[in-house]
């Protein structure tokens, strides 16, 4: 018989007997002891009876909650322990050097990228901070970054230079906050990605597509180079002539002389533009003024420009002072220049008139916020922005926004190879500026290059 049957017996007897036990007490008939003896066993079993019963569903009932409650945690365990092991996987079989730093900027734990790179284990590393591995410039470089990380809450990328071996390597590196549960930031995550060897082809494609540019303007210098020639000679055959007939007086020596001297001053200058446009060098930027560098570019590029085009071009009239390196920049002026030149061009079908107008200018631009809302780059409130607008075959609004995909190109194979817009997306990046592109199909092509003016980038220490 279980609790539950005496519970329910004990309950029945209370409820019958202890209204007759106070009738009988109150009677008065003496035998009050004897029932006493024996009802308030019952009475007090009963009760107890009732109340165990009452325990004992409680305490069943918190016993199935906390089976319950153990299988969720049980399962909750085992998806915890899956979890942690491809996260473990993930770290472990990427290429990229991932680690994870606390809020004092200490190793918790690396990835095995990281050990093999560092000849370091998980062990060894966890507590430690940059200056176990790095040199005191280096740490305080990285202890900059991951302040700024973890005083905006946001990620960052950046690239930085690592010494293994002796060799100089180039990573790109993202740095992001890492938070708990409640949204707490905790600590440092970072994740590099070694640009080496990509750094490498990236400049060997620089160079390939400043080859294929002078090969384009190699029309137009070999024309001002053969003028340049052709006054020395004369020079030349004339003091000859002159000497054979006795007839070469100081002063006609003088003036041949200095027909020489200038052709010969201009061959120099058409060899040091070509020299400068096509030296490979690492990004140098110094204090420059647009005007001075777009003339330059014009006076190369007016020689191998088709006569059909009309070249119209408005230079400031304040210096446009820009950061920038003289080199890189000038590439990618040119490269732009030269595409709208062809736009009006060769790139027209046979039946359609080539040339037409080509306006290039330079002018003070200031940025409003929904400048920085639809371009994400650096707050900078002023820019220099160069405009080419053509009027050449234009661009479909359908590829318009692959033109900057490396290898991408509307020539033909044999006319271009797609790197130049590309190089020139990079290279205004480099100096913190941006390209906008504005086409229509028939009609022509505006391109604007904005550049930071210097000083606004002195005034925010860049």
């Amino acid at each position: 018989m279980n609790l539950s049957s005496y519970r329910i017996r004990y309950s029945v007897a209370a409820m019958i007997i202890v209204p007759l036990f106070g009738r009988l007490a109150l009677s008065g008939t003496g035998r009050e002891t004897e029932l006493f003896r024996y009802l308030i066993p019952m009475t007090v079993g009963a009760f107890a009876g009732y109340f165990i019963g009452k325990f004992k569903d409680s305490l069943v009932s918190k016993v199935k909650e906390l089976k319950e409650l153990n299988s969720t945690l049980l399962k909750s365990k085992k998806n915890l322990i899956k979890n942690i092991g491809y996260l473990n996987g993930l770290m472990d079989n990427s290429p990229a050097v991932i680690y994870i730093k606390n809020i004092s900027g200490k190793y918790l734990t690396v990835n095995k990228s990281f050990q093999e790179l560092f000849g370091v284990s998980n062990r060894e590393i966890f507590n430690k901070d940059d200056s176990y591995l790095f040199s005191k410039k280096k740490c305080a470089l990285f202890r900059k970054t991951d302040e700024r990380v973890i005083k905006t809450g946001a990620p960052i990328t950046i690239d930085e230079e690592v010494i293994h071996d002796g060799v100089i390597h180039n990573y790109l590196t993202v740095k992001f906050p890492f938070r708990n549960a409640r949204d707490r930031i905790i600590g440092i995550g970072g994740i590099s990605w070694d640009m080496s060897e990509y750094r490498k082809v990236e400049e060997q494609l620089k160079q390939a597509q400043k080859m294929e540019t002078i090969g384009i303007l190699a029309g137009g210098f070999a024309h001002d180079f053969n003028n340049a020639l052709t006054g020395i000679m004369g020079a030349v055959s004339l003091m000859n002539f002159k000497k054979d007939s006795g007839d070469l007086s100081s002063k006609k020596l003088g003036t041949y002389l200095n027909i020489i001297e200038d052709s010969s001053q201009r061959a120099s200058n058409i060899v040091k533009k070509l020299m400068g446009i096509s030296r490979k060098h690492d990004l140098s930027l110094e204090p420059l003024d647009l005007n001075k560098i777009l003339k330059n570019l014009i006076n190369i590029f007016e020689s191998s420009l088709d006569k059909t085009v009309v070249l119209e071009v408005e230079y400031n009239k304040e210096s446009a002072n820009v950061l920038a390196d003289s080199v890189q920049l000038q590439q990618a002026i040119l490269n732009v220049l030269v595409n709208a030149g062809h736009s009006m061009t060769f790139m027209r079908d046979n039946s359609a008139k080539s040339g037409g107008c080509l306006n290039v200018s330079i002018k003070s631009y200031k940025a409003d916020r929904f400048f920085y809302l639809f371009n994400k780059i650096k707050m900078k409130k002023e820019f220099w922005q160069i405009t080419v607008k053509d009027r050449g075959i234009g661009i479909d609004k359908s590829i318009l926004s692959k033109i900057f995909n490396p290898f991408f190109t509307t020539k033909s194979k044999e006319e271009g190879t797609g790197l130049g817009l590309s190089i020139t997306y990079n290279i205004i990046k480099q100096h913190s500026g941006f390209i906008d592109i504005e086409s229509e199909k028939d009609v022509g092509t505006t391109v604007k290059l904005f550049i930071p003016s210097v000083r606004e980038r002195k005034r925010n220490g860049t």
